[in-house]
């Protein structure tokens, strides 16, 4: 399974589309930019950390699923938000 860590997501929101003065921005900067610079324009690109956790269940089929990596008062926490990504192993 692929986690997908490596990618930078970009958004092009439709409030970015309809504000001329930042879509402009936005438009040099991926034109010439680097990753450095667009990372930080603020709002277009999105970081998230994934995991792949692998797991046997009481009947001791192997799972597995991607989870995000979430930040907590505490530390981190693995989130069990993508529960489409829940795969059962044979």
């Amino acid at each position: 399974m692929n986690s997908g860590t490596w990618a930078r997501l970009i958004q092009i929101t439709p409030e970015l589309r309809g504000d001329a003065a930042r879509f402009a921005q936005m438009f040099q900067t991926l034109k010439g930019g680097t990753m450095e610079k667009l990372d930080a324009l603020p709002g277009l690109v999105t970081k998230t950390c994934t995991v792949v956790a692998i797991w046997c269940d009481a009947g001791a089929r192997t799972k597995v699923e991607l989870r995000h990596v979430k930040a907590d008062g505490n530390g981190f926490v693995l989130a069990s938000d993508m529960p489409a990504s829940l795969m059962e192993v044979r």
